[in-house]
């Protein structure tokens, strides 16, 4: 592990694998560390170089006192041009939220080196409307005590609550109450609570079109995102699992990236 200084604060950064293309991956939130990533896929290592890194106000990485929407996505960008820069080519793997941060990139036109193709795994939605819609989706699956006991999570606030939380909704994520998978969840409700009041509704579909022929979606069996939310996808794959499909079905994963990486 290393720090990264960007203009916006220091970003914490795990760079393994020493041979392959490089893959930057970009977590899911907000709020969230890429613990759980690294966790998950550090087997990926053998076949590519793999880097990730904890956004701002998350995990190790800096909480400076303007943290906000846009100095997460500037520090990213920064992080993610940087090490493009000393490569031929690079792979970009955005899971849920990260997916939303990629769009605003390509939104504000943030990258230098854009990367050789994107994969999408169990992605937030292209629109706040479809985001919002699956989300009242999936809080509507869970049981009245469920949704007291995150409730009580949230209030309370602390990092300890923020994993209890994840793993208590982890059965509504991933569709089902039995086989889950182990997850590394590190999770900051404060700064999940900082950044969602600085969201503002988005629609990236116009965007997307810019990088469509180069975008790669994974989505899950049992996820509460579903492809039909998306419009204008040209290239997906459907793992057997839910919202961490790439913990779920590591055989899978591994095909899909091998033929999308080739």
């Amino acid at each position: 592990m290393s720090l990264f200084q960007t203009s916006k604060g220091k970003l914490e950064v795990t760079r393994t694998g020493r041979t392959g293309p490089l893959i930057i991956f970009i977590h899911g939130g907000p709020g969230m560390s890429s613990a759980y990533l690294r966790t998950s896929l550090k087997g990926l290592s053998e076949h590519y170089r793999l880097l990730f890194f904890d956004q701002l106000g998350c995990g190790l990485s800096d909480l400076p006192p303007d943290f906000n929407i846009s100095t997460v996505t500037e520090s990213a960008a920064e992080l993610i041009n940087h090490h493009a820069a000393e490569e031929k080519e690079y792979y970009v793997f955005a899971h849920s939220w990260g997916a939303y941060l990629f769009m605003r990139f390509i939104n504000g036109h943030m990258l230098g080196l854009a990367p050789e193709k994107i994969i999408f795994c169990n992605p937030a939605p292209l629109s706040s409307e479809v985001y919002d819609k699956a989300m009242r989706s999936l809080v509507s699956k869970m049981p009245r005590e469920t949704l007291l006991d995150i409730d009580k999570m949230a209030k309370r606030g602390t990092n300890k609550d923020g994993a209890a939380l994840l793993r208590a909704a982890l059965p509504y994520y991933c569709g089902r109450q039995e086989n889950l998978p182990a997850l590394d969840f590190e999770y900051s409700l404060s700064s999940h609570k900082r950044i969602m009041a600085g969201m503002e509704t988005y629609d990236f579909n116009k965007d997307f079109s810019s990088i469509s022929d180069r975008s790669y979606f994974i989505f899950g069996s049992t996820d509460f995102i579903r492809p039909e939310d998306f419009q204008g996808v040209r290239n997906s794959f459907v793992l057997n699992g839910g919202h961490y499909v790439f913990e779920e079905d590591k055989k899978g994963l591994m095909l899909a990236l091998n033929e999308i990486i080739r």
